[in-house]
């Protein structure tokens, strides 16, 4: 029984008492809930799934997500990291939100958005003997032997490696490390190597290590930002309006 009678009229029994404090929490935290998704609804709090396959030392793609961060500072970004073909089986299966891709974007079923370009750089050991130089091309690293991670990024730069090399006639020496790119810098500053990097890698520190750019026009590539427009998210339909504004703001001028 949750009431008992007594002369003065009811009053609750230690069983109604114990059930008025649980209905209470109930309606409270009913009551949170409630205020929770709608919160989430106008995308004041929750988060969204950001997939990358370069990296947030810097660059344009740290810029971007430094500008949502103060912005939007009770939005939460969850940051994975991968190659192009996971990340993109990951955004597929709606396991991310939101991916960010360098070069090209993920082709059809996506909405995309260019963000900004990177130059391409040749990261080396500033005793190396090419460091005298401010800028270097195709022609003058062609002999190079060149270091990359057997993960991450790496097949697609070796790709990349090699195309460029045989517009010279040349087969590039590659050596894959079973390493993190981070950690393959080391070995170009120990003079094992040198090894092809985008903008956002150069903000990277380590002692010996320096970083030229490509100068011809081709080494400055696209980073789109790629999602699908049938996620119902609304952190995310927050953060594309955020990186659509950021591109306008940041196009590069046309020549």
């Amino acid at each position: 029984s949750l009431f008992e009678r007594h002369s003065g009229g009811i009053r609750l029994t230690p069983a109604g008492r114990r059930f008025n404090v649980s209905a209470t929490q109930g309606i409270s935290l009913l009551d949170i809930g409630i205020r929770m998704a709608a919160q989430e609804g106008r995308a004041e709090s929750g988060g969204a799934s950001i997939g990358v396959v370069t990296t947030l030392a810097g660059g344009v793609l740290r810029n971007l997500i430094d500008s949502f961060k103060q912005k939007h500072p009770t939005l939460a970004l969850r940051i994975q990291s991968g190659n192009r073909e996971e990340q993109v089986e990951a955004l597929r299966n709606n396991a991310i939100d939101l991916l960010f891709l360098p070069g090209q974007d993920a082709g059809e079923g996506f909405d995309a958005q260019l963000v900004g370009h990177e130059r391409i750089h040749v990261a080396l050991a500033k005793d190396h003997p090419l460091s005298r130089h401010p800028e270097l091309t195709w022609n003058t690293i062609r002999g190079e032997t060149f270091l990359l991670p057997r993960s991450g990024a790496g097949p697609e730069v070796h790709g990349y490696i090699m195309r460029r090399a045989s517009e010279y006639s040349t087969l590039p020496n590659v050596t894959f490390q079973d390493l993190p790119l981070d950690e393959v810098m080391h070995l170009v500053a120990m003079n094992e190597g040198i090894s092809i990097i985008t903008e956002g890698w150069t903000h990277i520190q380590a002692p010996n290590l320096a970083f030229r750019p490509l100068n011809q026009p081709s080494e400055i590539i696209p980073l789109f930002a790629v999602w699908s427009s049938k996620r119902d998210n609304p952190a995310l339909r927050r953060f594309v309006s955020h990186l659509r504004s950021f591109a306008r703001l940041n196009a590069m001028p046309s020549t």
